[in-house]
């Protein structure tokens, strides 16, 4: 995966609930910048990283979701908007 693609907006930084469903919730490594980008505070050892209970940070390509207008989406995956406000499925992505 090529860093450069990342937009930085930190959708695939949401911790699931105990559902495993996608939440409002933040990983507490994800760091806000004002110009509303994101940042993780452990990007070079997050791999492998217990965050929680049950979750561990992976790479984005094993997600089990795609992220709106996520330029590593591959299609296959159910697409969602998520932020520090809501979580919600999007139908379809303009390409």
């Amino acid at each position: 995966m090529e860093v450069d693609k990342c937009l930085r907006c930190g959708q695939c930084c949401f911790m699931p609930d105990a559902e495993g469903k996608i939440s409002t919730e933040p990983c507490r490594h994800l760091v806000f910048n004002e110009d509303e980008t994101t940042y993780c505070s452990i990007y070079e050892s997050r791999i492998g990283t217990r965050l929680s209970g049950n979750t561990v940070c992976g790479l984005r390509c094993k997600d089990r979701f795609d992220y709106e207008n996520c330029p590593y989406n591959n299609g296959d995956k159910p697409v969602f908007s998520v932020s520090k406000n809501r979580v919600h499925r999007v139908f379809w992505e303009d390409s």
